[in-house]
């Protein structure tokens, strides 16, 4: 978690500060000054590193009777924001297939497939969206490594003011889908799919 936790001292306004611009300051000093806020505001000084869990890239997320769903499908890196949000479209797409009269035990097996092919593809892709947007702010991934995943022919220069115009040009490609998708054109898609899949 990024904080940036401000004391302001409204006696030294008008004057001359005399010592270091910037110091190192300790956890208990900044928590001191807190001590009255709500206890949301200082567990923000309390935190913990964690291990990040990505699921590796699975061929399918269903099997028989069983579908996988959210982060037993595809955990995933927090660079996008979209780990929580991609389980919720999960559940609504499988709900969505499941509230059909045609879904019983004996088409189950045809109805889960329905859900991997609508769900599996998007949500690995969000998956390697956030992985490359975290190494692209890690500076681990240049931007010209994405290859087509975005385009960045409009920036020409090597500076580094050009690598980080790159690197956010390429940020913000990867984010695109957030806004032009919707989940609601995925479920039209596996309402039609589910039609083809029960006809046979």
């Amino acid at each position: 978690i990024n904080v940036v936790a401000f004391v302001t001292n409204p006696e030294g306004e008008g004057t001359k500060y005399e010592g270091a611009w910037s110091r190192e300051a300790s956890k208990q000093e900044i928590v001191d000054e807190y001590a009255d806020w709500e206890s949301w505001v200082v567990q923000l000084f309390n935190a913990s590193a964690w291990v990040i869990n990505v699921a590796p890239k699975l061929p399918t997320y269903v099997g028989e009777r069983v579908a996988l769903l959210g982060d037993a499908a595809h955990a995933m890196t927090p660079h996008q924001g979209s780990g929580a949000g991609q389980a919720i479209e999960d559940g609504y797409i499988l709900a969505s297939l499941l509230a059909d009269p045609r879904a019983t035990r004996e088409t189950l097996p045809r109805v889960l497939q329905v859900y991997d092919s609508i769900r599996r593809p998007f949500s690995q892709s969000i998956v390697q969206r956030s992985r490359a947007t975290g190494m692209l702010c890690d500076y681990i991934l240049s931007p010209s490594e994405l290859g087509n995943d975005v385009d960045l022919s409009a920036i020409t220069g090597d500076s580094e003011a050009d690598d980080l115009e790159k690197r956010n040009s390429a940020i913000q490609q990867l984010l695109l889908w957030a806004s032009e998708t919707t989940i609601m054109g995925d479920r039209d898609r596996a309402l039609q799919a589910l039609d083809a899949a029960l006809a046979v």
